[in-house]
This record gives structure tokens, C-alpha cells and sequence, in this order.
């Protein structure tokens, strides 16, 4: 039996949808919270969300650039 076209377009593409859905979260929150320096703050919240879209193809890559953006 398949499954539905929605299991398999999560299973498929559910990395890169979990990454946008955190970033456009972060970058409300971002918005909403920081009054100055807002382009680096924007930039370090999608550094520390998109790359959780490769995670299974590049996981070494992934937790670095996440860590990056976390410490920085």
C-alpha cells in the first residue's frame, strides 16, 4: 500500500520544510525583539535555521554552520 502524497512529500522534503518554517519563525521573533543591529541579528537567526534543511545529506556541515550561528 502507498502512502498518501502528503507522508511523502513530508518524508521527502520535511528537512527543508522544518528549516523555513524555524526560520520565518526566528525572523518574527528577530523582528519583533531587537531594536538595533537587525540585519546581522536576521542573518545569525537563518545561519542557526537553514542549514538544518541538509541535515541528512550534510549533518557535519549542518552542525557546524548551526554552532556558528549560535556562538557568534
Amino acid at each position: 500500500m502507498e502512502a498518501p502524497w502528503s507522508v511523502a512529500l513530508v518524508r521527502r522534503h520535511g528537512d527543508l520544510i522544518w528549516a523555513v518554517l524555524l526560520a520565518a519563525l526566528m525572523t518574527a521573533e528577530i523582528v519583533g525583539w531587537v531594536e538595533q543591529d537587525l540585519a546581522t541579528s536576521i542573518a545569525l537567526g537563518l545561519l542557526t535555521t537553514l542549514p538544518l534543511a541538509v541535515r541528512r545529506t550534510a549533518p557535519l556541515a549542518s552542525f557546524v554552520l548551526v554552532m556558528t550561528g549560535i556562538h557568534l
